[in-house]
């Protein structure tokens, strides 16, 4: 017979039923690129059976990415993608459901620093600190330090020391 499986026509037995439509809790509102996100379909169901397979489109293109009841993704560029889930049950009836994921960028780290002393003269040693940097969705895993403007990264790490030789106002840069 035909029967209704999550919006697509589906072949089943005669006499048998059809996986519930397939259901799947979705990813985060927004995940950003480079962001694992998890999805469980541990709600769908088999009315006459159980489910045996648990097939995932990430991308649209009708090409199963993963298999499994929860699985793990993560989106490499921004966009809009039609996540897919297919369920087939233990007589090869199928069902399914589909949802749309929105990628955003990823948002960039926030550097800021301290320098101890404040205000240092020409030869005095000083103490830069960019421990107050942060990264909204992770660590920040690498500092580069500018001390003289000229756009080359003339130190590395997280707290590092600099002593100017001469007298004037220097531009510092960070980067993290």
């Amino acid at each position: 017979g035909r029967g209704q499986g999550g919006g697509g026509s589906t072949l089943f037995p005669a006499g048998g039923e059809p996986p519930r439509p397939a259901s799947f809790d979705p990813p985060p509102t927004d995940p950003t690129v480079g962001e694992q996100v998890s999805l469980d379909a541990g709600d769908s169901t088999a009315p006459a059976g159980e489910i045996k397979s648990y097939e995932w489109d990430f991308d649209g293109d009708g090409e199963t990415d993963a298999t499994g009841e929860t699985v793990t993704h993560t989106f490499d560029s921004t966009g809009e993608y039609a996540v897919k889930l297919q369920v087939v049950d233990d007589s090869g009836a199928t069902a399914s459901t589909e949802t749309t994921v929105s990628v955003a960028p990823n948002p960039e780290p926030e550097p800021s620093f301290t320098v101890s002393p404040d205000g240092p003269r020409a030869g005095d040693r000083a103490t830069f600190d960019a421990s107050p940097s942060s990264d909204p969705d992770g660590t920040v895993t690498r500092y580069e330090w500018d001390f003289d403007g000229d756009g080359t990264t003339d130190a590395t790490g997280e707290t590092v020391t600099h002593t100017f030789e001469r007298p004037g106002e220097y531009d510092v840069t960070i980067t993290v």
